[in-house]
């Protein structure tokens, strides 16, 4: 019998995604699915270490089997997942620091900020983007460019 493969991209909004921007964290959770909960959309899932993991997938959570759209109650004990958890943070305050890297598809950036800690942070049209460099758009950030990131109201 194959092995079926499944993949859970749970999305955790801590805030909208359309907001002006957001701080991304992302985990990944690999193992084999021990037991699946329908009624609160969870999977007990053991990992590579042996440990156990419960992972709640989200409402807004896209399922594949296979490579094919799926639903929870497709999964079964015993098929490999590997789940990519999202989480989308609201930025209420300015972030300062150096731009380490710019996704132009994604309209994101890495950004270092001054205690070396790194965020990626998502960005729309409410976006203001000040520093020692002077950008207009997202278009014009570069890797390097110190910055200020502030909600512009």
């Amino acid at each position: 019998m194959l092995k079926k493969t499944a993949i859970a991209l749970a999305i955790s909004l801590s805030a909208t995604y359309a907001s002006a921007y957001s701080i991304v964290n992302t985990e990944v959770v690999k193992g084999t699915i021990e037991a699946v909960d329908e009624k609160s959309n969870s999977l007990v899932i053991e990992k590579a270490n042996g440990r156990e993991a419960l992972v709640t997938l989200s409402e807004n959570a896209n399922l594949y089997i296979d490579g094919t759209a799926s639903e929870i109650s497709a999964l079964e004990a015993g098929q490999e997942v590997r789940i990519d958890r999202k989480t989308f943070t609201k930025v209420e305050e300015n972030l300062v620091g150096e731009i380490v890297a710019v996704n132009r598809k994604a309209k994101s950036a890495k950004l270092r900020l001054s205690n070396d800690e790194t965020v990626n942070v998502q960005f729309s049209d409410k976006v203001a983007v000040t520093g020692l460099k002077s950008v207009s758009s997202f278009k014009e950030l570069r890797p390097g460019h110190q910055v200020v990131i502030r909600y512009a109201n």
